[in-house]
């Protein structure tokens, strides 16, 4: 780490392995810790050479949690039976998605889908240091060898869940508006550290 530091260059320790499917789905989950509610799951959907397509869950009030798991519930059964992976960053995803199915039901339909899951923070620990002082998604794919461009400058995880904080106090929809914009610019960021990952693994 210190060595990539001081030559602000990354060290490859391995080419990364990511496997590939037809249909891709990256995930991304805004939790407010404070209030205990998961308020948004967003997907980032590909297949084949489509275009992809943001979709979202979300509970506009913490009591609508429950009504944003039985939609995401419903929309994985409508998942094709052939292969598709489910690309994310960090563990969130996987331990409230567990977390939830426990909670509100429907385990037997989201364990599969959780089986699919591929971490690609963990791709990137065992193949990259970056001189980088955090790894998270956004310190990574704002990176100037990624330069991936969230669209609001204050982005972030807590900023978020100001955001959702604030749309419960004041009900401006522009704030919630703001949220989703986020979260879709966090899963084709994921999407575009894959992408960005492959590339560097067929140099």
């Amino acid at each position: 780490q210190a060595e990539s530091l001081i030559k602000q260059d990354i060290i490859w320790l391995k080419h990364p392995r990511i496997p590939d499917a037809p249909l891709k789905i990256y995930f991304d989950i805004e939790g407010d810790p404070l209030l205990q509610v998961q308020y948004l799951f967003g997907f980032w959907v590909v297949e084949g050479n489509k275009p992809g397509r943001y979709i979202s869950f979300l509970a506009e009030q913490p009591e609508d949690e429950k009504n944003l798991w039985d939609k995401f519930v419903q929309w994985v059964r409508t998942l094709p039976n052939t292969d598709y992976q489910v690309y994310h960053f960090a563990d969130y995803e996987r331990s409230r998605t567990l977390g939830m199915a426990k909670q509100y039901g429907g385990a037997d339909i989201i364990q599969p889908f959780v089986d699919r899951f591929i971490d690609l923070s963990t791709t990137v620990q065992e193949s990259i240091i970056f001189p980088l002082y955090f790894y998270s998604i956004k310190d990574i794919a704002k990176s100037k060898f990624l330069n991936y461009k969230w669209r609001h400058p204050k982005a972030g995880g807590a900023q978020s869940i100001f955001w959702y904080e604030k749309w419960l106090e004041t009900g401006d929809r522009q704030v919630l508006q703001d949220i989703i914009d986020y979260n879709e610019d966090d899963v084709v960021a994921t999407e575009y550290l894959h992408h960005w990952l492959d590339q560097s693994a067929k140099k």
